[in-house]
């Protein structure tokens, strides 16, 4: 399985902060320090290629890309894991098997403001090519 991602960062001076309703948190989505996957983005693959669990008969040849949004809280955890701009009822097989293997992916520096420690709201596309 090959995988990349890459995620989107809103840049502006400050921290713009918003009401997470999935994870009833106050959130950002630009920081000073964003957060950061220790050992970074090919460590994070590697993890998640790792847990990523989906063996369906039917969709043995799979690419595509997969956009995702999770926070990353001020423990460092990864919360709220979901499919961008699709609900819970429309979720398929595959979509849930990204979602699991996304909240196994739990080593995070957490994202910091003025030095404090602070929940961020990451989106991010994960290229799944499967064959």
């Amino acid at each position: 399985m090959l995988l990349s991602c890459n995620s989107s960062i809103l840049l502006s001076s400050g921290p713009t902060v918003k009401y997470d309703k999935r994870t009833n948190l106050e959130v950002c989505s630009f920081t000073d320090k964003m957060p950061s996957y220790r050992g970074g983005y090919t460590a994070f693959l590697h993890d998640f290629s790792a847990n990523f669990q989906y063996s369906n008969q039917i969709d043995n040849n799979i690419q595509t890309n997969i956009v995702v949004q999770y926070v990353i809280n001020k423990k460092g955890r990864l919360v709220g894991a979901r499919i961008f701009n699709k609900e819970d009822k429309d979720l398929s097989c595959f979509d849930k098997a990204v979602l699991e293997a996304l909240e196994k992916v739990q080593d995070w520096t957490p994202g910091e403001y003025h030095h404090k420690k602070v929940n961020v709201i990451i989106k991010q596309t994960i290229q799944i090519d499967m064959y």
